[in-house]
């Protein structure tokens, strides 16, 4: 957490940018999944569809503004206080807690009335707090996203599946719910070594040339939804920013495919864009390989796979395209 606060403070000072705060906050659990049992009841009562106003009371000793009485057994106390932006959207802000000491000047609702008396402006968001909130915002939605789209991806896959060659296609909204790319699966099957192998060919073709990143990070969801080990994928670019990809579609694929059409969800333990270890050693920028080495994070190599680096890639066969284009470039 230490860390973290650190992170927004050179954020507010145009240090370092929204990136670096959200790779930390993907290494970290919701706040609202931390184990104290206040936490836990403060967003059972405001998070759910059953938080209406029977169920709050008013810290009446408080004068300025609303502040509302937060519980857990017959220990834990809290104040917690609703907020409204310019565009009147309202977040719930837990400002503080502390022990019921029934009787006494320690109580936490004693010591916050005290504290309350001049104002409460003390215990609402600061600016690193409406920074933070921002980026944990921006993360939500992300993941929504990628969740979302690795669904559509399986339920696409299942559709090309029961009439192959024949192309299937839906069109792919960015997070913000602007045009970003259109998706095309086809299933071919053909004979190798006597049997039949069923192969997948997915074309992505963006509707622009803005927004590359995210554009990467649509095509590594969408490619590890059918298969996480991105060297079983075959890449190749076409018009414009389109790109092509091909795999052999396994068995799991198929069944997870299938699942998710009967269900319209996917498994629980699903993990949007994660790329599987590679078996092969590949070449990538010398800071970006340091930082997702540490971070356990996928890069693209030299050969445009994504990877996950490892620290004991030594014993790993090279890959030969990384290795040509790498003694191509200027000395």
């Amino acid at each position: 957490m230490q860390r973290l606060r650190e992170l927004v403070q050179q954020r507010l000072c145009d240090e370092v940018g929204d990136s670096a705060i959200s790779r930390h906050l993907i290494q970290m659990p919701p706040m609202c999944r931390l184990g104290h049992p206040l936490i836990r009841a403060f967003d059972d009562q405001f998070s759910g569809e059953d938080d209406g106003d029977h169920l709050r009371q008013s810290i009446k000793s408080v004068k300025d503004r609303q502040w509302l009485k937060q519980t857990f057994g017959t220990r834990w106390r809290g104040a917690a206080v609703i907020l409204a932006d310019e565009d009147g959207v309202e977040t719930v802000w837990l400002g503080a807690a502390g022990y019921h000491r029934a009787g006494s000047p320690e109580d936490f609702y004693a010591r916050f009335s005290v504290d309350c008396a001049a104002g409460s402006d003390g215990f609402l968001p600061r600016e690193e707090d409406r920074v933070l909130r921002a980026v944990e915002n921006k993360v939500a939605r992300l993941g929504a996203w990628k969740l979302q789209l690795h669904l559509t991806s399986l339920l696409l896959l299942h559709s090309a599946l029961q009439a192959e060659e024949v192309p299937y296609t839906v069109d792919v909204r960015s997070p913000d719910g602007s045009e970003l790319l259109q998706m095309e699966m086809t299933v071919v099957s053909s004979m190798l070594r006597g049997a039949i192998v069923k192969e997948l060919l997915v074309v992505l073709s963006p509707s622009g040339w803005e927004k590359a990143t995210l554009r990467e990070i649509a095509s590594r969801v969408v490619c590890t939804a059918i298969d996480p080990n991105m060297e079983a994928w075959k890449d190749a670019p076409l018009d414009g920013p389109a790109m092509s990809h091909w795999t052999a579609i396994t068995e799991s694929a198929i069944s997870q495919a299938r699942a998710a059409a009967e269900s319209g969800e996917i498994h629980e333990d699903a993990r949007p864009g994660e790329v599987r270890l590679g078996t092969i050693a590949h070449y990538a920028p010398r800071d970006s390989l340091t930082r997702s080495t540490v971070e356990g994070e996928a890069v693209r190599a030299m050969c445009g796979h994504w990877f996950v680096p490892t620290a004991d890639h030594e014993h790993l066969p090279r890959c030969a395209t990384c290795h040509d284009n790498y003694e191509k470039l200027p000395t």
